[in-house]
């Protein structure tokens, strides 16, 4: 069924929209003589139109419009605007910049080692804990999924489509097959091996991301509709997802868990508008994919950008239909604790969410009004070159401006936003802009003029949560890069990890580059669980390094060595005493022409 634009604004004034169907038998008991299971399935960059239940003719999603009617379904459910942001608010339940993340990639996409995870809940409370799929909340030992509470985890390779790669429970694995495919099978597998104690199964999809791929004989059958390559390669990752989603779905059918578990769907991010290999959609297109007429998307705080699907589905216990009030992201954590009854769990920071339990059976006046605050994937700096991924220095920290920033605070009224992108609207001026939302869903009317006390308040709202996310030191937090790591000998330490950079040096997404002048330094922050003497390696992906000399030191320790052109070469031997301190390295001599552009990893092995 197609939530229509008239629909989208009834259900705002109203709050509620209730199918036609009948209303017996829906419990609000949540023990059944056991705790449910929870089945949480996340895509990836999938807009709220990428469902034909929507309105979309040119898809075809049978499982997931069957999901849709078999739930409760939040047409306002707000997300962060990219995805490391939108699952470090998942896992924690509370706003991405409080976690240490501000960004996707460079560094920033580590949640801090201080934080509360979901699963570590879900632990504590007794159940199974499994991850499957995409994990975006850091890159390195004592980071990845098997160290922050699941007891079993396959993390697959970013966007690796086709042949699947990824690591299960920290042990490579490669298969000559879709990695959607290979996903759901260890998400199946998960299922019926616990099938007789409750457990906590995060299904983690890539799908639609960028690099647009698919199965060709899904492709075909929408290019056999007459779209273009790009746009069918896109319907077809839609579709390939949609079908495993079925098949998971199938898989509590089979095991006799249906009525015992909750399903929860949900995306990251609003969708994506090109693919680096496939192109920009047409303008035509992007009307087909985007039929509710939403403005933005992803990486926008438009509304499209930062709109997603959400369904609960507890067959027996929850009537399908909708709910418009306002939740995002931070609401899930206190949600699924309070489904299972787990009342009194602790996390070590205040939490920025709260259970939305009566929503999902209508009880809709109980919860006083939300209000959710909008921030930009990056924090703007002046004009800092690489700002996307500048490490955010004490020294950085002191030059972020709130008026530099592209920042919004929606409530269940009105929308406020700073510095957007011009592109989605380029006919409305003026900035702050404000949206009245009871009447303007589809944010095309700045209002500004007509409600400046508004304006003022929100601002300054806006402002003194932003003061407190600047001032806390938690924020923007770089990796702590664990040195042997549960005996671990060889440690891996991605170059744009650092905390600081200073001189010519450019951080990017997974790399850093621009080494040239002498005096050029980069610093990593460092915690020893295994002391002893290491063995320094330098990786970098070019070979124009002849002529440099670099320096690498930690704490009063230091070794100078001048490199030779080569792409994986050792520096030398440091001792690294336990406890935590800072590594540096920095480059010391150097040629007028000799540049390394990608400096990749800093490799260290107990000797």
């Amino acid at each position: 069924m197609k939530l229509s634009k008239k629909l989208i604004f009834l259900s705002l004034t109203a709050g509620v929209i209730m199918p036609l169907v009948p209303g017996f038998g829906f419990s609000q008991d949540n023990s059944m003589g056991s705790r449910p299971n929870i089945l949480l399935i996340q895509t990836d960059d999938m807009g709220y139109d990428d469902m034909s239940f929507n309105g979309r003719k040119d898809l075809e999603t049978p499982h997931l419009d069957k999901l849709a009617s078999q739930s409760v379904r939040f047409t306002d459910f707000t997300v962060a605007s990219v995805c490391a942001p939108s699952r470090a608010m998942l896992l924690t339940g509370r706003h991405f910049l409080k976690t240490g993340v501000a960004g996707v990639h460079g560094g920033h996409d580590f949640i801090n080692l201080d934080e509360t995870l979901l699963p570590e809940l879900f632990k504590e409370a007794g159940y199974a804990t499994g991850m499957f799929g995409k994990w975006h909340s850091g890159k390195t030992d004592g980071y990845f999924p098997w160290d922050r509470g699941f007891d079993e985890a396959y993390m697959a390779k970013l966007y690796q489509y086709f042949p699947s790669e990824g690591r299960y429970n920290d042990v490579a694995v490669k298969e000559q097959r879709w990695s959607t495919e290979v996903i759901t099978d260890y998400g199946i597998d998960f299922i019926r091996k616990h099938k007789d104690k409750p457990f906590f199964a995060y299904v983690s999809y890539f799908d639609p991301h960028g690099l647009w791929r698919a199965p060709e004989e899904k492709v075909k059958k929408y290019l056999d509709k007459g779209l273009a390559r790009g746009y069918a390669t896109l319907c077809a990752m839609v579709d390939l997802v949609d079908g495993e989603i079925g098949r998971l779905l199938a898989s509590l059918d089979k095991e006799g868990l249906a009525e015992n578990t909750i399903v929860v769907f949900m995306s990251d991010n609003g969708p994506q508008r090109s693919d680096r290999n496939l192109g920009v959609l047409s303008e035509s297109e992007w009307e087909q994919r985007n039929p509710s007429g939403f403005p933005g998307w992803k990486a926008t705080n438009w509304a499209n950008g930062v709109k997603s699907p959400l369904f609960f589905r507890w067959t027996g216990h929850y009537k399908p239909g909708y709910v418009q009030r306002l939740v995002d992201m931070t609401d899930i954590l206190p949600t699924m604790m309070d489904l299972i009854g787990s009342y009194d769990y602790k996390t070590r920071h205040p939490l920025d969410g709260r259970s939305i339990k009566p929503y999902l059976y209508y009880n809709l006046d109980v919860l006083p009004e939300k209000k959710v605050y909008l921030a930009k994937w990056f924090v703007q700096v002046g004009t800092a070159k690489g700002e996307s991924y500048l490490p955010i220095s004490p020294d950085v920290r002191s030059r972020i401006q709130f008026d530099d920033q592209t920042l919004a605070v929606r409530d269940e009224h009105f929308v406020l936003l700073m510095n957007p992108s011009r592109q989605p609207r380029p006919d409305i001026s003026g900035n702050p802009l404000l949206f009245d939302l009871t009447r303007d869903s589809l944010e095309t009317e700045n209002v500004a003029s007509r409600f400046p006390e508004k304006v003022k308040s929100m601002t300054e709202d806006l402002r003194e949560w932003y003061k407190d996310i600047v001032e806390n030191q938690k924020s923007f937090q770089a990796p702590w890069f664990q040195i042997g790591w549960k005996g671990k000998r060889v440690v891996e330490v991605p170059a744009y990890g650092t905390n600081c950079i200073s001189g010519n040096l450019v951080n990017s997404d997974h790399f850093l580059g621009n080494w040239k002048g002498v005096g050029d330094k980069a610093t990593y922050q460092f915690n020893v669980l295994l002391p002893g003497k290491y063995r320094i390696e330098l990786l970098t992906s070019d070979a124009a390094s002849e002529g440099m000399s670099m320096k690498f030191s930690y704490g009063k320790k230091a070794i100078v060595k001048e490199l030779v052109p080569q792409t994986q070469q050792i520096v030398g031997e440091l001792f690294f005493n336990k406890g935590e301190g800072i590594f540096t390295i920095e480059l010391t001599k150097n040629r007028d022409d000799a540049v390394i552009n990608r400096m990749t990893e800093i490799r260290l092995t107990r000797l």
